[in-house]
């Protein structure tokens, strides 16, 4: 450890509670097959832990899932047709059990890889699992057996006295709310209380039960024959509530009030109302139409809603698919026929009911209003990349990337090329378009600035006859002062008025960087998105400026834009997400699993509307946020965990302080231990960069259910003395 180059990369992972959308809503769904990471198509159960990962287990493997990134845990051994995992469950001391073909593997907290678990005791087929009051209930095909989380003792059980019964095999378990242990079986239903066994009998030729849940003070359950059935502890007595043909019941899970949700090899998911007697919901697949909301297969072998409200599908050579978590405050536009889903939204102009929407294959005009619309690309148009719309005077100006610039008539959706006269404008790049307080029409482009007064061309600065740094002039942004801030390849102007300047600057002020979006908030504070590196800020006279701690010093993520909200919040697009940070509370980061469509916002400036609401730019969209949701919303968090360390390259065990939001001490296996007194900083997704000694290490957190990604980072050198 005393290799100055030795490079530690610790991920921490920050869990969200989030609100999902109650019992049964519109769901649109999300998928995840081996391009995602998966190992394997075939995802035959689903785990959530206390931490908030989904653990999933597949044909080959243990898959967990943080809401960015999968991780396999490797199943040993040669027999393929025994790996497949049946029941996942965890200890009270964070560690991964796991039953299969072969018996137990246990995941420690920590550990790099599955190992056997009472091999010696249990090396046949283990259905199910359960985790109650620190001992482990293995359902297997030779009866219950009740396990110590250290391994011992081992406690057997079975439902009949002949050894070689095939009424021993349990087929699932569950325990209800008030903490009796339920268990089915090919004799009927089993209960198990403090060492005594109870049966319940279907009073039929064929008793035997499948999958088992408990709902309220009811257990309802499949049979072999496709029923559904309820039972009343109290009474005794089964009632058939539900019955699929030519059907196997796979699985079965519940959102812990009514809904009872169904999973079925063939015939997608029911959710049955356990209130009502009805079925609430059908998600199927129907590979004839396109379906919002449909699942990608029929073949169930999976499902779990967990405590949020979040369904996961688990399929037969299909992988999964699962709700994300945030569509009531986050939505893809479409109207009519367009749907702007799939489409690399670079530039957009709203005015009421209509917008304008510039892709990189042409723009789209819609008026709502009206229902008139139009879609102009090329040849029409000498470049389909739209950089930049603004609209004037009751018409929409629009630039493209080396096509030059139009004017769109949204009246007559008749487009002319802007100045025609001009030839110098015919095959620019036209980045910015920005009027004035005194009606200038400002034009940022590869042959540098122009300014257009009613119609004509008033000026035309390049870095041969002004004061313009060389290059691209991407930005044009007037300030509260009525100073324009001139952004190009090569550095920043200031237009006074009267002249560009590039002069006067205080020292250390970036003006020599690329710029590549300038915003001023409400408290006058100015804002400056560089091309690469961090954010930086100023006051209005440039007295006080810097960078201020949004992503953390030495972290540097690709900003795209900045916009304040009405409630002083900045919305900040990435390359990864979608900050909402604020000063003085908490900051979140939007991801995939929070509705977005994708994770890369353009350079596309975003739109706030007369409801408040916001419009921006994705690679896969328009998306709109509802913002009155937003605010009446409750975004929980949960705490931070240390879920890797990787050195030199190479993954590491870890092991942590538990049940603590702070980064107390990780202990590297082999010894070596380091320590910070510090806790994560409030941005829930983080990455610290600390020095101690001669170890670099570098400390990212991840924010989620899921854990979306933001960062956050500190620097500090720690002593000696504070070593663990």
């Amino acid at each position: 450890m005393n290799n100055l180059n030795r490079f530690i990369l610790i991920s921490v992972f920050a869990i969200l509670s989030i609100c999902g959308c109650g019992s049964v809503c519109a769901r649109e769904f999300r998928a995840l097959s081996t391009n995602n990471g998966l190992s394997d198509l075939v995802v035959n159960s689903i785990y959530k832990d206390s931490i908030g990962y989904l653990w999933f287990g597949t044909g080959s493997a243990l898959d967990r899932f943080d809401g960015t990134r999968i991780r396999s845990f490797w199943i040993p051994g040669d027999n393929a047709m025994l790996k497949r995992v049946n029941g996942i469950t965890e200890t009270s001391d964070g560690s991964i059990l796991i039953g299969n073909g072969n018996g137990l593997y246990i995941l420690e907290k920590g550990a790099d890889g599955l190992a056997p678990f009472v091999s010696d005791k249990i090396n046949f087929k283990v259905n199910a699992l359960l985790q109650k009051d620190r001992r482990i209930y293995a359902a297997t095909q030779r009866g219950l057996f009740i396990i110590g989380e250290s391994g011992s003792p081992v406690e057997h059980i079975m439902p009949h006295s002949d050894i070689m019964s095939d009424d021993n095999a349990i087929e699932d378990i569950k325990a209800d709310s008030a903490g009796n242990i339920w268990m089915s079986s090919s004799d009927g239903l089993l209960r198990y209380d403090e060492g005594t066994l109870r049966h319940f009998h279907l009073n039929s030729e064929d008793n035997a039960i499948k999958k088992i849940m408990p709902v309220g003070d009811r257990i309802y359950m499949s049979s072999k024959n496709g029923d559904i059935l309820e039972l009343d502890p109290s009474t005794g007595k089964f009632i058939v509530r539900l019955h699929f043909d030519n059907t196997l019941i796979s699985s079965l899970s519940t959102d812990g009030d009514d809904i009872l949700y169904i999973g079925t090899d063939g015939n997608g998911v029911t959710a049955y109302s356990t209130k009502s007697g009805k079925i609430a919901e059908q998600l199927t697949h129907d590979s004839r139409i396109m379906q919002t909301g449909a699942l990608r297969s029929n073949s169930v072998y999976s499902i779990l809603v967990d405590d949020k409200g979040l369904m996961w599908v688990g399929y037969y050579q299909a992988g999964l698919d699962y709700t994300p978590t945030r569509r009531d405050i986050f939505d893809v536009y479409g109207y009519s026929s367009f749907d702007s889903e799939e489409k690399t939204v670079r530039a957009i102009a709203i005015d009421g009911d209509e917008k304008l929407i510039g892709t990189r294959e042409g723009f789209y005009y819609i008026n709502e209003a009206s229902g008139q619309s139009a879609y102009i690309c090329s040849p029409t148009i000498r470049a389909n990349m739209i950089f930049a719309v603004t609209k004037h005077k009751g018409k929409y100006y629009i630039g493209t990337f080396n096509g030059g610039m139009y004017v769109f008539d949204p009246h007559t959706l008749r487009l002319s090329d802007f100045d025609p006269d001009n030839a110098s404008l015919k095959d620019e790049a036209i980045f910015s378009i920005v009027i004035d307080r005194d009606d200038n029409m400002w034009i940022g482009t590869s042959r540098g600035l122009f300014r257009y007064t009613n119609g004509r061309q008033t000026a035309h600065y390049t870095d041969n006859n002004s004061r313009l740094p060389h290059g691209n002039v991407y930005e044009i942004y007037f300030d509260t002062t009525g100073r324009a801030w001139i952004c190009t390849d090569s550095g920043i102007c200031i237009w006074d008025g009267t002249n560009l300047r590039d002069d006067g600057f205080p020292k250390g002020f970036p003006h020599k960087e690329k710029i590549r979006d300038v915003y001023e908030t409400s408290d006058h504070t100015l804002y400056f998105v560089p091309d690469k590196g961090r954010i930086f800020s100023s006051n209005l006279s440039l007295t006080k400026f810097g960078y201020p701690d949004i992503f953390g010093e030495g972290d540097n993520p690709s900003v795209s834009f900045i916009i304040e909200d009405s409630e002083n919040n900045l919305w900040i697009g990435l390359n990864t997400g979608l900050v909402c940070y604020n000063p003085t509370t908490r900051s979140y980061i939007f991801s995939d699993v929070d509705g977005l469509p994708g994770t890369i916002f353009t350079l596309c400036p975003p739109v706030i509307d007369a409801n408040g609401d916001i419009w921006f730019g994705n690679s896969r969209g328009l998306v709109h946020l509802d913002y009155d949701r937003f605010k009446s919303s409750d975004y929980e968090y949960g705490k931070t965990v240390i879920s890797g360390v990787m050195a030199n390259g190479k993954r590491k065990m870890v092991k942590t302080a538990p049940d603590t939001p702070e980064l107390q001490q990780v202990t590297i296996r082999g010894g070596e231990k380091l320590r910070s007194h510090s806790s994560l900083p409030t941005c829930h997704s983080s990455s610290q960069n600390i020095t101690y000694m001669n170890i670099s290490l570098k400390v990212s957190t991840r924010t989620g259910a899921y854990c979306r990604e933001n960062r956050r980072s500190h620097t500090s050198t720690y002593p000696e003395d504070t070593t663990g």
